[in-house]
């Protein structure tokens, strides 16, 4: 495994006008990549889907792409995101395109998207990961300290606090008994 070096790769906020860099990194996903992002075979966006992720606004809804200088331009590689899904609560997702995985390029997205949540006040974050996807939950892993994995019949769901704050009685039990 080659890591990537600082300069190789840029990550920036994505905007709604990036449909070509979100195109670029579906494309460049196998359909186990995919599968492992959705959950189910998209070989095809479409229209709805592609709209919904590219439904930006900088503070609900954030993506990030991460970019590497070819020869002629900046190519799409990886693009990672949050939902804010409840007040201080988001979902985070992110995909890299099959040649830059095993890289380090999702841990620097996710390190970045983290980040960015905690400076727009989101105090929990949590991800679907599929069980067999390993490679996603050692992401999550060194960008997460002290998650939470919960089985799920589909899937694993990993949270993890970003904000320390005071916890209620029943947030407390929750954590001592888990």
């Amino acid at each position: 495994m080659r890591l990537i070096r600082p300069r190789q790769v840029t990550v920036r906020p994505m905007t709604r006008d990036d449909g070509a860099a979100l195109d670029e990194v579906h494309h460049g996903m196998s359909t186990r990549s995919r599968y492992a992002r959705y959950f189910r075979p998209v070989d095809r966006m479409s229209d709805s889907m592609r709209g919904a992720l590219l439904d930006i606004d900088g503070r609900r809804q954030v993506a990030l792409v991460a970019e590497h200088a070819s020869t002629r331009a900046q190519r799409a590689i990886g693009i990672a995101r949050y939902v804010v899904v409840a007040p201080g609560r988001a979902e985070i997702a992110y995909e890299v395109v099959d040649a830059w995985q095993g890289r380090g390029v999702a841990t620097r997205l996710v390190h970045e998207l983290v980040a960015t949540a905690r400076r727009n006040g989101v105090e929990q974050v949590e991800a679907s990961v599929l069980e067999e996807n390993v490679a996603s939950l050692a992401v999550l892993r060194r960008c997460l300290p002290q998650l939470r994995i919960t089985p799920e019949p589909d899937a694993l769901t990993v949270t993890a606090r970003l904000i320390e704050r005071d916890l209620d009685l029943d947030e407390l039990v929750a954590q001592l008994t888990a």
